[in-house]
C-alpha cells in the first residue's frame, strides 16, 4: 500500500482532532496530539524534522507507557515483532478509554499467495 493510500485509510476512522499514538503515520492525519514511538534514533530525527508538531519517543512499543489517555492507537506493522503480544495489549489499555480504537496493520506474507491470486493480469 503506498504510504498516501496508507494515510487516506486511517483518515476515515480517525477524526480530526483526537489525541494519536502511533508509529509512522501520524504526521499527516489532523491530531491534536500526536506520539510516535520507535526505536531507531534515525528514524525519530526523521520524523521530528518532518514533523515538529509531534512528539516521538524512542522506545520499544512494548515498553512504552504514558499517563495521557489516546483517542486512537495505530499498531503499524510492529506485531509480528513483539513476543508477548498480550503483555503489549494489556499495556496500552492504560492508554484508553472506553472510546478508543485501536487499529494494527501488518503485512503478513502468508497472504501473498492469495493477493497474487486476485491481481488483474
Amino acid at each position: 500500500m503506498k504510504f498516501s493510500a496508507t494515510t487516506d485509510f486511517y483518515s476515515g476512522p480517525i477524526p480530526i482532532g483526537a489525541r494519536v499514538r502511533n508509529r509512522d503515520l501520524i504526521g499527516n492525519l489532523s491530531a491534536s496530539f500526536a506520539v510516535s514511538v520507535d526505536i531507531s534514533p534515525a528514524m525519530l530525527e526523521k520524523g521530528k524534522a518532518k514533523y515538529p508538531k509531534v512528539q516521538f519517543v524512542n522506545a520499544n512499543a512494548k515498553d512504552y507507557a504514558s499517563e495521557r489517555a489516546f483517542n486512537t492507537i495505530i499498531i503499524s506493522e510492529t506485531l509480528g515483532t513483539i513476543g508477548n503480544i498480550q503483555k503489549l495489549l494489556e499495556r496500552l489499555q492504560r492508554m484508553t478509554t472506553s472510546d478508543t480504537r485501536i487499529i494494527n496493520n501488518y503485512y503478513n506474507e502468508l497472504w501473498d499467495a492469495v493477493l497474487r491470486l486476485t491481481e488483474k493480469r
